[in-house]
């Protein structure tokens, strides 16, 4: 499945809700490790928000929270105005559809721009005309949150603002 050139994906992005994402009293665990303990957190739509913290401080797994990829043991996770852990396969594929996440151990293609990173999955799982995808990177890749931060001996190293073009 592909989304076609006539689906639009504005809705999502400009729905009437105030935020986009807002996680309610989450708990996780990996085993009896607790890693998330009663998080509360509002995402305001249109804002760019960056994750810091120590390694293994619930960075990933906050992401893996709000893509649907992890349920919370306790807890709500919204995204658009949807509880993500409560979603059906093809709910939670549809919503998937309209976000984009990167972990670190995806990394980004070095030899290519900002833009072309963020344009690469648009292109390979959208049949988007090329004027439309560089109009979605331009008007929506500056709120997208990307992972700049490099972890080096417990020290968190963020790099110069990027520019998309």
């Amino acid at each position: 499945m592909s989304l076609r050139p006539t689906e639009n994906i504005e809705p999502f992005l400009t729905s009437s809700a105030e935020n986009l994402v807002e996680i309610s009293g989450v708990e996780f665990s990996y085993g009896s490790t607790k890693v998330l303990k009663g998080l509360d957190l509002k995402i305001a739509r249109g804002k760019l928000v960056a994750i810091l913290g120590a390694s293994g401080s619930g960075k990933s797994t906050l992401l893996r929270l709000i893509g649907g990829q992890a349920k919370p043991d306790r807890g709500t996770v919204k995204v658009a105005g949807q509880v993500v852990h409560e979603l059906d396969t093809r709910a939670l594929y549809a919503l998937r559809r309209k976000m984009g996440m990167m972990f670190q151990a995806g990394g980004l293609f070095t030899d290519v721009s900002v833009f072309e990173n963020i344009a690469f999955p648009m292109r390979e799982h959208a049949r988007l005309p090329e004027s439309v995808l560089r109009r979605i990177v331009r008007q929506f890749g500056g709120t997208m949150a990307l992972d700049c931060a490099v972890e080096t001996e417990g020290v968190i190293r963020v790099g110069d603002p990027v520019t998309l073009l």
